[in-house]
């Protein structure tokens, strides 16, 4: 599994992105506080939840239907690359 921590600019965590491998491709999930619009978390990022909420959406969604929030959007593209080149040797 690829992990990536998403911060704020104070460097806070205040979501996750990760990489899990499927059958024959991986998927990709992400998990985020709720953040207001300056960009202030409103609740804590708490480690172990968001990791389990992004494997959860990573082993069940299809990254063209997920709605991807505009803070993550890209955390998101730049896992989805670094997974394509670490997968790809275990799906040949």
């Amino acid at each position: 599994m690829l992990v990536r921590y998403v911060r704020d600019q104070s460097r806070r965590r205040i979501g996750v992105v990760v990489a899990v491998p499927r059958d024959h491709d991986y998927g990709i999930g992400w998990s985020l506080c709720h953040v207001r619009k300056d960009g202030k978390p409103l609740d804590r990022f708490d480690k172990e939840m968001g990791l389990k909420i992004a494997t959860g959406r990573a082993a069940k969604c299809d990254m063209r239907e997920l709605i991807i929030p505009h803070k993550i959007r890209d955390a998101v593209a730049e896992m989805d690359s670094r997974a394509y080149d670490y997968y790809k040797q275990f799906t040949k």
